[in-house]
């Protein structure tokens, strides 16, 4: 009678392992709506070079690299066009930020300046054009 009932309780455990992966496979999604997603696009960014200037003298530059992730090709043409503006925003802004500290201070240096890349890119193309802030390469230089 035991071997029985675990016999029962075994086919049907199997049965509802194979009843979810059938579901999980069957929800996958056709080819062509895959095809129909559009992955996001990257608006690169000339290097932005901040010279950090304090008591009258430039002490160190700091180079970064950036690209701007925007969701589809007319945000992408909408952000070029801007680049302009979004580049000189970003020097202004991370003047005055690098002015005051040193990266060496703050262990999550490029993570804080992610945010305020994006919220300054926000602030001057508008909201829900730029998605995200990538940050390629970031190097500085101690000047003597």
């Amino acid at each position: 009678m035991k071997k029985l009932l675990f016999a029962f309780v075994g086919l049907i455990g199997m049965g509802g392992v194979g009843y979810g992966g059938w579901t999980f496979l069957s929800a996958a999604p056709a080819p062509d709506e895959v095809a129909a997603i559009e992955r996001p696009q990257f608006v690169r960014i000339d290097n932005l070079i901040i010279p950090v200037i304090r008591r009258d003298r430039v002490e160190r530059h700091v180079s970064l690299s950036v690209a701007l992730e925007v969701r589809d090709a007319e945000n992408r043409r909408t952000v070029q066009r801007a680049l302009p503006h979004l580049r000189h925003a970003f020097i202004v802004d991370l003047n005055g930020y690098l002015r005051m500290l040193k990266s060496e201070d703050n262990p999550r240096f490029l993570l804080t300046v992610k945010r305020r890349l994006l919220k300054v890119g926000i602030a001057v193309v508008g909201p829900g054009l730029i998605d995200a802030v990538l940050v390629q390469q970031s190097s500085e230089r101690e000047l003597l």
